[in-house]
């Protein structure tokens, strides 16, 4: 990359632009990747007897453990512009649980 103030040698796509001009690069052209999370929920009731029941229930959040990372910097002129440093989303959380009611 050529130095500030000079202009940009062929071939080289990140510049910035000259005092009072609009860039070339569209609006949030940087946003990182796309972000998946996939929640699940899975309930079963049971009826024990004519007043009593007993439920039970499955939660897991990014069941499918899938990783969404964070491009943190946005400024060109950073050291760190571009450079995914951090996950966007949590791991895989699950949870099992009984209810019972009486």
């Amino acid at each position: 990359v050529n130095a500030d103030g000079q202009a940009a040698f062929a071939g080289q796509v990140f510049f910035n632009p000259s005092a009072g001009t609009v860039g070339t690069l569209q609006r949030r052209m940087f946003s990182g990747p796309w972000a998946f999370n996939a929640d699940l929920s899975l309930s079963k009731k049971v009826d024990l007897t004519e007043h009593q029941s007993a439920t039970l229930r499955f939660d897991g959040a990014n069941v499918f453990n899938h990783p969404t990372f964070l491009a943190g910097d946005q400024n060109i002129n950073s050291t760190t512009f571009g450079a995914v440093g951090s996950m966007l989303t949590t791991p895989r959380v699950l949870q099992l649980s009984l209810h019972y009611n009486f």
